[in-house]
């Protein structure tokens, strides 16, 4: 039987960074990786729904890079899990855009039995942000949830913290290559997730950083999930794209109420009002993952670890672990620019300073027009995850220039697919909506 393996690496590597779905389409024609290597162009261009740029890359049967990364892998003590392994998570599966290729480093969960859930928020945590993620997170994973986040600065890390204090277990979802540690200060962390938990990549492990690597990564993190908990978000936050793909995927998301007009908050507390779940305290997503995961989660102990799970700073200390906020300037050099720019900070009320020393408080209130508008390098990442719906209606937009419900009506015969892409939309923080019901474009 052929190395399978290699060979879905190869395919993976022959897809587009930013959508890989021709793939179910090429498996479904030939059965293998191994039968599309194999295959000729004429084989290729038979196929009426796979691009010409495909075409030419599938025609390149060079392994030399294939064979490399699972060289790089077995030096490493990297696993290596594809779509068509029986470990593979059958709620990856379930979504459009499903990796071809996992790489992960530490201790393979049991994704199909286990009950998963996804913690996100924003870099820019305030005090009650911190403490809040740091409870709930403690709790829940003392009761047997594995805690899914992203390992950036800030609610997802604190969460990944918590679930460590618990004896819990923690995944990690990467958005570089697993010879990467970003951010670069959570390395003491990283090495905790690993030893007791799992770190994933859908890059090979020699992949750097790369902007447009974390809103597909937050496919994965949201994929894995039944659910997803948006603690602290401000209405740019890129944990904002975690919930959006988490509903798109079916997946409940829930949020935690902020105060109103607190710019940190702004994306959860819309979130809230479009009519997601609020979640309060853990009892509240406890009670929705109980009765499907009743095996592999327990109530007492998530009562017993009420006694234990206030915010504990020392546990931050342990790992290496600050607020964003609070990063020194030589901290702040080093930063991957183009990840800054993606995930943009919120501006809180009440930032959190430095775990180990306190840091310069910034300006806590921002008036509207000096809030930072997105790039167009933002909207462009925040569009390539989304369908053509999304991307028609942002497009008819001209900047400044306000639109009513009835401009849009050529885009779809169902007025609801409009409205629900326009709440999407104004939920990424590309438009916003304006009294008397018009839109503009941010």
């Amino acid at each position: 039987m052929q190395n399978q393996t290699l060979y879905w690496i190869w395919l993976s590597l022959k897809m587009p960074k930013t959508k890989n779905t021709y793939f179910l389409n090429l498996i479904d024609k030939f059965g293998t990786p191994y039968e599309i290597y194999r295959a000729t162009e004429e084989d290729y261009y038979a196929l009426d729904d796979v691009p010409e740029d495909i075409v030419a890359r599938l025609c390149d049967k060079s392994l030399h890079r294939a064979c490399k990364i699972m060289d790089d892998c077995a030096m490493n003590g990297y696993g290596i899990i594809t779509y068509y392994d029986k470990e593979y998570p059958l709620t990856l599966k379930n979504i459009i855009d499903p990796p071809m290729v996992l790489y992960y480093q530490g201790k393979w969960p049991d994704v199909n039995r286990d009950a998963f859930l996804g913690i996100v928020g924003t870099r820019s945590m305030s005090e009650y942000g911190m403490k809040s993620a740091y409870k709930i997170s403690y709790e829940l994973a003392a009761a047997g949830i594995i805690i899914v986040s992203g390992m950036a600065y800030g609610i997802d890390s604190v969460s990944a913290c918590a679930a460590l204090a618990a004896n819990g277990t923690t995944v990690a979802v990467l958005g570089c290559g697993l010879n990467t540690t970003y951010p670069a200060s959570h390395t003491t962390l990283r090495r905790a997730i690993a030893k007791h938990g799992v770190i994933i990549s859908e890059y090979p492990p020699d992949v750097g950083v790369e902007r447009m690597h974390f809103p597909r990564r937050n496919r994965i993190i949201s994929g894995l999930c039944s659910a997803t908990f948006i603690v602290e978000a401000g209405a740019k936050s890129g944990a904002l794209i975690t919930a959006k793909e988490a509903m798109f995927q079916g997946r409940k998301v829930f949020a935690m109420p902020g105060n109103v007009g607190d710019e940190n908050t702004d994306g959860t507390n819309r979130l809230i009002r479009d009519g997601i779940y609020v979640a309060l305290e853990s009892d509240d997503i406890y009670n929705e993952y109980e009765p499907l995961y009743y095996k592999v989660t327990d109530r007492i102990k998530m009562l017993k670890a009420k006694k234990h799970s206030d915010f504990d700073e020392g546990v931050l200390k342990r790992y290496g672990v600050r607020s964003a906020e609070s990063l020194d300037s030589s901290d702040g050099a080093k930063r991957d620019e183009t990840y800054k720019n993606y995930e943009r900070p919120s501006y809180a009320s009440k930032n959190v300073t430095s775990q180990t020393s306190k840091a310069t408080e910034k300006e806590s209130h921002i008036k509207d027009d000096q809030i930072e508008q997105p790039s167009n390098g933002y909207a462009e990442d925040v569009l390539s995850t989304l369908d053509d719906i999304h991307r028609t209606v942002y497009s008819m937009f001209k900047q400044g220039s306000p639109m009513l419900l009835d401009n849009f009506v050529s885009v779809s015969e169902n007025t609801g697919d409009i409205i629900a892409a326009l709440t999407t939309l104004e939920i990424m923080g590309l438009i916003r909506t304006m009294p008397g019901g018009i839109y503009v474009r941010l």
